[in-house]
């Protein structure tokens, strides 16, 4: 993963390639959730619903979906070296 920081408009994007450890949170939800959070995301025409591995702070691996962006859609945004966006945001 590439964790990418800010674009022009205010929020950060992540990439399928790159070796970024992504800190954020996860949640469950339900279909009917999961389909709003789709429309909200652009699902599939702007970001791309994926199941990653996903460790656990007990180091438990789970399956979750992620929203990628596709590669190189912002070239010139800055690699949040930490995987952490809100801690790059201060």
């Amino acid at each position: 993963m590439r964790c990418v920081g800010c674009t022009a408009t205010g929020y950060p994007v992540v990439e399928a390639h790159g070796n970024t450890e992504i800190q954020g949170e996860l949640f469950e939800v339900d279909a009917s959730t999961l389909a709003s959070i789709d429309d909200l995301e652009g699902h599939p025409t702007w970001y791309c619903r994926e199941v990653q591995p996903v460790w656990l702070p007990d180091q438990t691996v789970v399956d979750a979906w992620i929203y990628l962006m596709p590669t190189g859609q912002y070239p010139d945004a800055p690699i949040i070296e930490s995987g952490n966006w809100l801690a790059a945001s201060d």
